[in-house]
C-alpha cells in the first residue's frame, strides 16, 4: 500500500493498530500529504442484546422454546409483542425462564459459534505461534501453531449469561441507552454482586425494562474488544479522544461498511461524537474539530473537493441543530428489511433542518420527501486512471484477481473447522449459521 500511496496518489481509510497508526503518520509526513488514513471508532464496537435479538441469551432454554412453540412469545406483530413483553415482565415468566434448563443442542452450537467469532476476530487465528499459551483476554483458553487448538468448552463452566460473558467482571455489560462511556458499578456483573442477585436475574430485569424510562424493550451493551494489557475493558474514551485531537490522519469511521447489522450498530456515531465528546464530557473536544473530521476531513479522503466546509460555490450538504437539544436514543431491533430480516436502529433527536445540496430533506426529524441525492462516483480514482494512462502507467488488475488466492490461503484454510470444537457432538456438528469456507456440518 505504501508503494502504491507514494507512485500512484493513492488514498487509504481503514483501522489500524498503534503499530500502524504511527507508521500511516511518519508516511504522510515524509509525502507531505494526508494518504494514509485511520478509522478510529467514536465508540467502543460492542454487541447489543434484548429479547427480540438472536444474541439474547434466555431463547437457549427449554422454557423459552416451549413458550415460543405455544404463542406465548411472539414478536410477529406490534399486538402481540406488546402482550408478549407484558407476560416477560411478570415473576411467574421470569422464574420459569430462568430456572430453565439450557436446551444444550441449541445452546452449544451458539456458544462454539460465539468462541469461533472472538477467536478469527479478535486473535486472526495466530497460526504463526507454534508454542501454546494462555490467552490474556480468555484465561484458560489457548492458542496453537495451526489454529485448530481452540478451547474445550465445559458444560460445567457456562450459565446462561456466560454464553455471551453477561456475568464476566473482565467485560462491561450495562443498560444500553446514550451512554458509551459507563460507569462499572451500572455492569450487569456489578450491580448482581452489590444486590446479592445472579446475573441472568439482572440481565432479564434490565432487558424488560427500557433506561430511558418508555414502554419499549430494555437493551444490554457489552463492548467485545479489551483495551487493557490484563484483557480486561476500560471504559474511558480518552484514547479515542486524544487520537483526534492530537492527530490529523484520525477520522470517525468503523471499516467495516455496516455489516453485523443484527448484532450491533454505529449509524449516529457522529452524533455521539458531537453530544458526547463537545457537549458532555469533562475533557470536552471543540466543535470544530468534531465538525471537521465528520465533514471536511471525510470528503478529502474521497476527493470529494465540492463539500465538506461552507464557502461559496460549495454543495449545500448542511444539518443545522442546538447542540443542547441533541440526543442518542436506546437502539432498537427491528424487522423492516427484504424478507423482514431484522437490524438494530437506533434514532436520534435535535436536528432542525437538513439539506442536501440546497433541498431541504428533513425538518425536525422529519422527511420532506425530496430525494436530490445520488450515486458518487470516485472522483480521485477515475482522474487517476486517466493519469496512469496518459503517463504509460499499468492499471491495477481486478480486486477479485488479487484477493481470491490470498483469501484461500490466508483466511479460509486458517480458520478452525468444526471438528475443533468437541462441544458440537451434542449438535451433531452442526453451526446455528454459515461460515464463508467452513463446511455447514461435520
Amino acid at each position: 500500500m505504501e508503494a502504491s500511496a507514494r507512485e500512484y496518489g493513492l488514498f487509504y481509510s481503514f483501522g489500524a493498530n498503534p503499530d500502524i497508526f504511527q507508521r500511516m503518520q511518519k508516511f504522510n509526513t515524509e509525502i507531505g500529504e494526508r494518504r494514509f488514513n485511520s478509522q478510529v471508532l467514536i465508540r467502543p464496537q460492542g454487541i447489543l442484546t434484548n429479547f427480540k435479538a438472536k444474541t439474547n441469551p434466555f431463547r437457549f432454554t427449554d422454557t423459552w422454546a416451549n413458550m415460543e412453540r405455544d404463542g406465548m412469545i411472539d414478536w410477529s406483530t406490534p399486538d402481540a409483542e406488546m402482550h408478549s413483553l407484558e407476560a416477560l415482565r411478570t415473576l411467574s415468566f421470569r422464574d420459569q425462564i430462568i430456572g430453565g434448563e439450557l436446551s444444550n443442542g441449541r445452546f452449544w452450537a451458539v456458544a462454539a459459534a460465539m468462541t469461533l467469532i472472538e477467536t478469527v476476530a479478535a486473535n486472526r487465528v495466530r497460526r504463526d505461534h507454534a508454542q501454546r499459551r494462555p490467552s490474556r483476554r480468555h484465561p484458560g483458553r489457548a492458542h496453537g501453531a495451526d489454529g485448530a487448538d481452540l478451547p474445550l468448552l465445559d458444560s460445567d463452566a457456562f450459565s446462561i449469561c456466560r454464553a455471551i460473558r453477561l456475568a464476566d467482571p473482565q467485560s462491561i455489560t450495562v443498560a444500553g441507552v446514550e451512554n458509551y462511556e459507563p460507569d462499572p458499578s451500572d455492569a450487569v456483573s456489578a450491580v448482581a454482586e452489590a444486590s446479592g442477585r445472579e446475573a441472568a436475574e439482572v440481565a432479564y430485569d434490565m432487558m424488560c425494562h427500557s433506561k430511558d424510562g418508555s414502554s419499549a424493550l430494555g437493551c444490554l451493551w457489552r463492548p467485545v474488544f479489551a483495551n487493557r494489557p490484563d484483557g480486561t475493558y476500560n471504559p474511558s474514551l480518552d484514547d479515542v479522544h486524544n487520537r483526534f485531537m492530537n492527530n490529523e490522519h484520525a477520522v470517525p469511521g468503523v471499516a467495516d461498511a455496516g455489516a453485523h447489522g443484527t448484532m450491533l450498530t454505529d449509524a449516529v456515531s457522529n452524533t455521539t461524537l458531537l453530544a458526547h465528546y463537545v457537549r458532555d464530557r469533562e475533557a470536552q473536544m471543540p466543535i470544530e474539530m468534531a465538525v471537521y473530521k465528520s465533514c471536511l476531513a471525510a470528503a478529502e479522503i474521497y476527493g470529494l473537493t465540492d463539500r465538506g466546509v461552507l464557502a461559496p460555490g460549495m454543495k449545500a450538504d448542511i444539518n443545522v441543530f442546538q447542540l443542547d437539544n441533541l440526543k442518542v436514543f436506546q437502539p432498537a431491533y427491528v424487522n423492516d428489511l427484504p424478507q423482514a430480516a431484522p437490524r438494530w436502529i437506533q434514532e436520534v433527536e435535535g436536528y432542525e433542518y437538513t439539506m442536501v445540496a440546497g433541498v431541504m430533506t428533513f425538518v425536525n426529524g422529519q422527511p420532506t420527501g425530496s430525494l436530490p441525492g445520488g450515486l458518487i462516483r470516485n472522483p480521485r480514482s477515475q482522474a487517476s486512471q486517466e493519469l496512469w494512462a496518459k503517463e504509460g502507467k499499468p492499471s491495477f488488475r481486478p480486486y477479485e484477481e488479487l484477493i481470491s488466492k490470498n483469501w484461500e490461503e490466508q483466511y479460509v484454510q486458517g480458520l478452525p473447522s468444526p471438528a475443533s470444537f468437541p462441544c458440537l457432538a451434542r449438535t451433531g456438528g452442526s453451526f446455528p449459521f454459515p461460515f464463508p469456507g467452513l463446511p455447514a456440518s461435520l
